[in-house]
């Protein structure tokens, strides 16, 4: 199952995670970034392909993680800033690390 189809925007459940590497994803909205952002891309989108789409709008921002590398990150939450959103996530894993070299 999709966790999109459990974590729909409406919910009250709130999420920001990393796509796979083979998402398919179909941007539908580009949001205006601030000038002294982090981040380089602010989009709704929606995920999966035609035959497997997600039926739930969500959110793409391209950022960068607390070592400098590129960082896709997918959520529902849609009511908070795009650098809010990066920071919360890159804080988690300043705080706890990675299990693996591969932030998920």
């Amino acid at each position: 199952m999709e966790w999109g189809k459990k974590l729909p925007s409406g919910s009250g459940i709130a999420t920001i995670t990393r796509p796979k590497n083979n998402a398919v994803i179909d941007p539908l909205h580009s949001f205006e970034i601030p000038r002294a952002s982090q981040v380089s891309i602010d989009e709704k989108i929606r995920l999966g392909s035609l035959q497997k789409r997600n039926k739930h709008d969500l959110r793409m921002i391209q950022t960068v993680d607390f070592k400098g590398n590129l960082l896709v990150l997918v959520t529902n939450r849609f009511d908070l800033a795009c650098d809010e959103i990066g920071e919360m996530y890159r804080s988690r894993w300043e705080r706890t690390g990675p299990k693996n070299s591969r932030m998920t």
